[in-house]
């Protein structure tokens, strides 16, 4: 593989490869001390990390919301502003607040550990800084920040699931609705129908009664009518 190329440009330094998911990793490390600058970038490279390195604050921070690295490495002793003063300046912004910042600080040095946390790095280790421990670190907040990231993918498509079931219960509730709205429609109008068709049924057997009774009343009457004329006949 071919070295890395190196450009410095407005007080970075900054590694650039072809393909950009050969790396592991997106790092930017901001220290002023060049011994660690150097060490820790070749030792990053090494180990297939993509690095970008700046030596002050303010270059940091714009390489920060530029570069959209996975980890900062901060040294707390910094040009312009402190590591602790960066670091919140991260925090307060939206779109750098969730890199996770792992603090350098020298051997003996009278900086309070409970002030990096406070001002939101999440860990930190001692220069002089064995190599295997920086690796191991860097690994576990790494694999802690890509968990995150997917519990915060998996919290998203559940909300989206749970949108997605909401509309279509929604739908459905109002498909129920609509379709009950006109079976009882359809069954009043059937009502109404069944009712007339009785209606109709009765007065046809009404009239077909009233039919039968006239003409039973008409045969007696016609018997009487012919016994009176025989008699008349035979009084004449």
């Amino acid at each position: 593989m071919d070295p890395p190329m190196l450009d410095v440009r407005d007080n970075f330094i900054m590694t650039e490869f072809s393909n950009p998911t050969f790396w592991r990793g997106k790092i930017l490390v901001v220290t002023s001390h060049l011994l660690t600058l150097d060490s820790m970038k070749c030792l990053l490279e090494d180990h297939l990390y993509s690095v970008q390195a700046t030596r002050s604050g303010e270059p940091a921070l714009q390489a920060a919301r530029e570069f959209l690295p996975d980890l900062i490495i901060l040294d707390t002793v910094i040009p312009y502003l402190t590591g602790l003063e960066l670091c919140q300046r991260l925090k307060a912004e939206e779109s750098t607040r969730h890199i996770p910042v792992l603090f350098v600080v020298t051997s003996g040095q009278p900086e309070d550990k409970e002030e990096i946390f406070k001002a939101g790095g999440i860990d930190y280790i001692t220069r002089p800084f064995r190599n295997e421990e920086l690796l191991v670190r860097l690994e576990i907040h790494l694999a802690m920040q890509r968990l995150k990231a997917e519990l915060e993918i998996e919290r998203r498509e559940r909300v989206r699931l749970s949108q997605e079931i909401k509309h279509w219960e929604q739908t459905f509730d109002e498909q129920v609705k609509q379709r009950t709205q006109e079976l009882e429609e359809a069954l009043t109008n059937e009502r109404v129908e069944h009712v007339q068709m009785i209606k109709a049924a009765r007065l046809a057997m009404l009239s077909k009664t009233t039919a039968l009774i006239i003409q039973e009343l008409r045969n007696p009457l016609t018997i009487i009518l012919q016994k009176v004329r025989h008699l008349k006949s035979l009084v004449q």
